[in-house]
């Protein structure tokens, strides 16, 4: 059984904002459904119904039924709480950012890195003024984030694998954008399904 890993300081898609206020399976709490649930939920009519499929949907991956709280909802909201002061563009959430839904979803990765780019040269004198070199301000970045054995062990037991690397493409103050979709799709999906606890 796939225990999420706790929310600890480490800076880290499925996009698109919900449409609307009853499309609550486009937010970051339900980055966990599974394709199945994903079809029920299309089917709802009713907020009552809505309402009652949320419910099951945490019911289901209470990792702790003997407690009041449920550990692994409070878990999802306090990643949600980061990814929105690590991850935010502009006026949107971070937990709606691609970076953000990564970390929702999988927790902090073990380490990661940045490039930043892409100056060719540093900027020259001429003539008595500053010269900027192509692409000097061109916000782009790339952060790469290791998810590996040394902080990621239950993760990868529970995808498979031995380490994997995530690339997203960070244009700073506009978007983000996953290099590694097909990769995270399929981790994704083994995520979701390991996270129900009482099917």
């Amino acid at each position: 059984m796939f225990m999420p890993l706790a929310v600890i300081g480490v800076v880290f898609l499925m996009a698109a904002q919900p449409s609307s206020p009853a499309d609550w399976s486009a937010s970051a709490e339900a980055v966990f459904m599974t394709a199945g649930e994903t079809r029920t939920w299309k089917t709802l009519r009713s907020d009552d119904e809505r309402e009652r499929f949320k419910a099951e949907y945490w019911l289901q991956r209470d990792t702790n039924p003997q407690t009041d709280a449920n550990e692994f909802q409070e878990l999802i909201r306090s990643r949600i709480e980061v990814a929105d002061r690590e991850f935010a563009i502009g006026d949107k959430h971070g937990s709606s950012t691609q970076r953000g839904r990564v970390f929702v979803l999988l927790g902090p990765a073990a380490g990661g890195r940045i490039l930043a780019g892409p100056l060719d040269s540093s900027p020259k004198m001429e003539s008595g003024r500053m010269v900027l070199p192509r692409g000097a301000l061109d916000t782009r970045e790339w952060h790469v984030w290791v998810y590996n054995r040394e902080g990621n062990r239950e993760l990868l037991e529970t995808v498979g694998r031995r380490d994997f690397e995530l690339t997203f493409i960070v244009d700073r103050g506009n978007r983000d954008h996953l290099e590694s979709g097909p990769l995270f799709s399929r981790i994704r999906e083994k995520v979701a399904a390991a996270s129900l606890v009482r099917r």
